[in-house]
């Protein structure tokens, strides 16, 4: 597996990042980011030479959507979808790097003893 399906929290400095919008924080003074584990993705983000805002193709606390018509059904808002196959179902790995101690909130795919080696004496 080339990619660690993951999303990192941590934090930024509120004064010096005032352009950054609460509804992208939530309000708070972390923020999570995704890399891209598609191809396609990361070439459009290449393309657009921006970071993309965006969430999951679920509501909070619900299950995985897995295919257009469930994501269609979950986000009746959504702007737009980009064609491809699901790679994983089960939802990303989260981890809060926001203190000394790297805390594994979600596991994905990638366990919690795969990222502990990957990360071994690379953390405080």
């Amino acid at each position: 597996m080339n990619y660690f399906v993951l999303w990192i929290i941590m934090h930024y400095e509120k004064e010096k990042n005032k352009d950054l919008p609460d509804y992208m924080t939530n309000g708070k003074d972390t923020i999570a980011v995704r890399m891209a584990t598609s191809k396609s993705v990361e070439k459009l983000i290449l393309k657009l030479g921006c970071p993309v805002f965006m969430t999951s193709a679920n509501q909070t606390g619900e299950k995985e959507c897995t295919n257009f018509d469930e994501i269609e059904k979950c986000c009746p808002m959504l702007d737009g979808m980009m064609e491809g196959n699901v790679v994983f179902s089960k939802g990303s790995t989260i981890v809060d790097c926001t203190s000394d101690e790297i805390k594994i909130l979600r596991e994905g795919p990638i366990s919690i003893e795969q990222i502990k080696e990957k990360l071994k004496n690379k953390c405080k």
